[in-house]
């Protein structure tokens, strides 16, 4: 029930511009796609600024998942008005954009995540 989207900024806009308006208001459209139930996104720190592209392929700006409530909100996220908001926005900021179905595995939940060496744990003590 995880889309996962590679997202790579306008030609002529900074890696900081892009944060920015990514956090600032394409995120905030995002939350409105029905049947949206986990979204996160991964902000590339080693982003490369300018073009060319110097050292192989260009790397994405973003990373971002989304888990959705049903395979058909999953299906049809491409018909809400969430996403066509989020279409239109993309000019100026957003040059392309690749999807995947990915499957979602957690090996440590954030609830559980375990303390440093040597640290006890105050429900123990």
């Amino acid at each position: 029930l995880c889309l996962a989207f590679e997202v790579y900024r306008w030609a002529g806009t900074t890696s900081e511009e892009f944060r920015t308006h990514y956090k600032d208001v394409h995120a905030q459209i995002g939350k409105k796609i029905p049947g949206l139930v986990w979204y996160e996104s991964f902000m590339n720190k080693d982003a490369q600024e300018g073009w060319p592209v110097i050292g192989g392929a260009p790397k994405p700006d973003a990373i971002v998942v989304m888990m959705f409530d049903s395979v058909e909100s999953k299906q049809n996220v491409a018909q809400s008005a969430a996403w066509d908001e989020a279409a239109e926005d993309d000019i100026g900021f957003c040059s392309h954009f690749e999807i995947f179905e990915v499957e979602r595995f957690t090996w440590i939940p954030e609830s559980s995540l375990r303390q440093p060496y040597g640290e006890e744990v105050a429900s123990l003590s």
